[in-house]
């Protein structure tokens, strides 16, 4: 199922663009091992559902998976040969717009070589630059 808002307040909304590229180093919060983002980007509910679903059929019951992103805008489309104006167009889908330095995925489980492969083969499925994070136990 795609990642969508159940409700939202207005139809369509005003997306800004991000001009700062200014990005804090990336923490785990809940895994030991994730996917995080190496440059600004937008990422599609479509993208995050897929990078989902191989992660679940890699992992199986073995690992917990946390996704740290919610496409929250969404992107508007016009028809193709359509004049100018009479308003801003149909919603095309839903994205999140990711920053540098986000945490994406997160993964907990007991075998860390297996994890770490399918967290490294998912990186494919993303439209931005993304690295591979772990945090050692202490």
């Amino acid at each position: 199922m795609l990642l969508a808002p159940k409700r939202s307040k207005y139809k369509t909304i005003f997306i800004r663009k991000s001009l700062s590229n200014k990005a804090k180093s990336p923490i785990l919060n809940f895994g030991l091992q994730g996917i995080f983002s190496k440059e600004m980007g937008r990422i599609s509910s479509k993208q995050i559902e897929a990078t989902r679903k191989f992660l679940r059929r890699n992992l199986k019951k073995q690992a917990k998976i946390w996704i740290n992103i919610f496409p929250s805008k969404m992107i508007t489309k016009k028809p193709q040969e359509v004049r100018m104006g009479k308003g801003k167009g149909y919603v095309k889908y839903w994205a999140y717009f990711i920053k540098k330095n986000e945490i994406l995925f997160e993964v907990k489980g007991l075998n860390q070589l297996v994890i770490k492969k399918s967290l490294i083969s998912s990186k494919y499925k993303l439209p931005v630059k993304s690295g591979l994070l772990t945090k050692y136990k202490n």
